[in-house]
């Protein structure tokens, strides 16, 4: 609601500081665009192991439960 009520006179000045055209990442934080793409791979592989440790933890709680629940 807070965001609602508070656009109309935020969103202009944010968009003019923000606005910095057709410049990719890489140009924009003054590094190569292999190490862009590097880090971005890493942070995608360090998602993927973090999402499936909780997919295990998740059907560990799982198992356990329903041991507890047979006995």
């Amino acid at each position: 609601m807070l965001f609602g009520l508070t656009y109309r006179s935020f969103m202009p000045q944010l968009k003019d500081l923000l606005n910095f055209g057709a410049v990719p990442l890489p140009d924009l934080l003054n590094v190569s665009a292999g190490l862009s793409v590097a880090v971005f791979a890493l942070m995608f592989l360090l998602m993927l192991y973090v999402i499936d440790r909780t997919d295990a933890r998740r059907k560990d709680r799982l198992a356990q439960s329903e041991e507890a629940s047979a006995d």
